[in-house]
């Protein structure tokens, strides 16, 4: 029997000494392109959309329709993977990046690995936002909502829902 096991750990801390700059605040227009990506399986589909949006909590509910877009951060090996879907407004670019799919009506930015549900439909979308940094630090959203679901098989197994805190 094969156990799932899975710690995430996220910390920013920004200490300022006596005399010490921070460095200069900047705001900056990101652009880029993304790789469409569709789920080829619409059990798939289904059972995540009932995993991430089937929630009876209201407060989980009203949580959700203050973001646009999911981030996927894929790790795993070949037996198994681990999904870590985190809420967010922004269309964040980064160098792991592989593409996005539409979940409802979320956009989910996968970064790191490709799960074997997801094909490239062949064409980029354009997406843009504005990047806040401090100087080298860059200030992103703090403490958004995150799924964590085993996936092996193709079945999924919820590790850390957002209500389980």
């Amino acid at each position: 029997m094969k156990k799932f096991i899975t710690i995430t750990i996220c910390c920013l801390v920004i200490f300022s000494t006596k005399g010490q700059q921070l460095g200069k605040e900047t705001w900056k227009k990101i652009d880029h392109e993304v790789m469409q990506l569709v789920i080829t399986n619409e059990n798939i589909q289904s059972e995540l959309e009932s995993l991430l949006f089937g929630a009876k909590n209201d407060t989980l509910l009203n949580v959700l329709k203050r973001y646009k877009y999911f981030h996927l951060y894929v790790k795993g090996d070949s037996d198994c993977q681990t999904l870590e879907f985190r809420l967010s407004n922004y269309p964040y670019k980064s160098e792991n990046l592989i593409g996005f799919f539409v979940l409802k009506e979320y956009l989910v930015f996968v970064y790191q690995e490709l799960p074997d549900f997801l094909i490239s439909v062949g064409h980029k979308r354009k997406f843009s936002y504005i990047e806040h940094k401090l100087g080298d630090f860059v200030m992103r959203e703090d403490d958004t909502p995150c799924w964590i679901i085993g996936y092996r098989k193709s079945q999924f197994k919820v590790l850390h829902y957002p209500s389980k805190r």
